[in-house]
């Protein structure tokens, strides 16, 4: 997955189950149309996108049933260690670590993982589909991602 298609992906699945066409992914990704085009056109040939009656572009909603999965899959596709989502929320890697792995189930610091995530601590929690961030999609995420890298090469 390159790194337009990761953008996309998770733009998508932090809107689920809310469907975009391309000129609105490319508006809030700042990306040209026709890479954006080209991007939702790779996700759904490996069958990460599906088209709506309208021709927009909707996550396909995994086996996202547990707590565990929700958050190994998400820090995996920003691409951002442990260590990295523990500095985000104010937590160990341990922490994190016994979460995706299941030792830990009801974390306390779920709301502060979800913010760090920019997403509804009900769905990181429950995986409820309802349970959408209620303030604006522009993935904050992104901007976290840049201030720690910037911050790892100084």
């Amino acid at each position: 997955m390159n790194a337009i298609e990761r953008k996309i992906s998770v733009l998508l699945k932090s809107l689920y189950p809310t469907a975009l066409n391309t000129d609105s992914i490319a508006e809030k990704l700042n990306l040209q149309s026709n890479a954006a085009l080209q991007g939702c056109d790779r996700l759904h040939e490996n069958g990460m996108l599906e088209k709506t009656k309208d021709g927009k572009h909707r996550w396909v909603n995994e086996n996202t049933e547990t707590l565990s999965h929700r958050l190994r899959l998400l820090r995996s596709e920003l691409g951002i260690t442990q260590k990295q989502l523990g500095d985000m929320c104010f937590e160990s890697q341990s922490v994190i670590h016994k979460i995706e792995n299941g030792q830990i189930l009801r974390p306390r610091a779920i709301e502060a993982i979800a913010d760090a995530l920019n997403v509804n601590p009900a769905w990181l929690q429950f995986g409820e589909r309802w349970a959408l961030r209620s303030r604006s999609p522009k993935n904050i995420i992104f901007k976290l991602r840049e201030d720690l890298i910037e911050t790892d090469r100084s």
